[in-house]
């Protein structure tokens, strides 16, 4: 071998030495991830100074968390159930008493497939017995159920109450009379 073929070769392998030390050198100094803490929100930094004041706090309470039409039906739903032991869940998410049947740990993409599908997704009324099983949803329609987004959703939650053996009623228009015979049907009810 030639002076010169030694010498490339050397400086080959110095080099192919030099670069694998630098790496391991670098990984090691590698500082482990730490999570920031939470920082408040911050706005958008595109937001001009006096935009800044209009969205400081960029959510506020509610007076209610039932609409007036809402209030009104669980006033009335109340006093039907006044005498029974059932208790009035109000708008809570679906995914919280209806779970997906597959294991999350044996079948995750099935699992998040379809616990996806019902996770934003809340029922109006959920009448539960006094150990807090569901026994009947209640869906308080408005005109809104006509719209096509609407109406897919409430086939899709009308066939999932099917499948998990929920009874579901949609009421319209309601009155106490109507409401107490309704329910002292299904839920056998004394009827006051």
């Amino acid at each position: 071998m030639g002076m010169d073929t030694e010498l490339f070769l050397s400086a080959t392998l110095f080099a192919i030495i030099a670069f694998i030390l630098k790496s391991l050198k670098n990984s090691s100094r590698r500082k482990p991830y730490n999570p920031k803490p939470y920082e408040a929100y911050q706005p958008q930094p595109s937001l001009s100074q006096n935009d800044l004041f209009t969205i400081s706090k960029p959510y506020e309470l509610r007076n209610s968390l039932l609409t007036k039409r809402e209030m009104d039906f669980y006033i009335i739903l109340k006093a039907v159930l006044a005498n029974s032991s059932y208790i009035i869940a109000i708008k809570p998410r679906i995914a919280d008493f209806i779970g997906v049947a597959f294991n999350q740990k044996s079948n995750p993409s099935a699992f998040w497939h379809y616990f996806n599908q019902i996770s934003a997704k809340h029922v109006d009324f959920l009448i539960c017995n006094d150990f807090m099983k569901p026994v009947l949803a209640i869906e308080l329609d408005d005109n809104s159920h006509d719209r096509s987004d609407r109406v897919e959703r409430d086939s899709f939650v009308n066939g999932l109450y099917g499948i998990v053996g929920l009874k579901v009623f949609r009421i319209n228009e309601y009155s106490f009379n109507s409401l107490q015979t309704l329910l002292s049907e299904f839920l056998l009810l004394k009827t006051l």
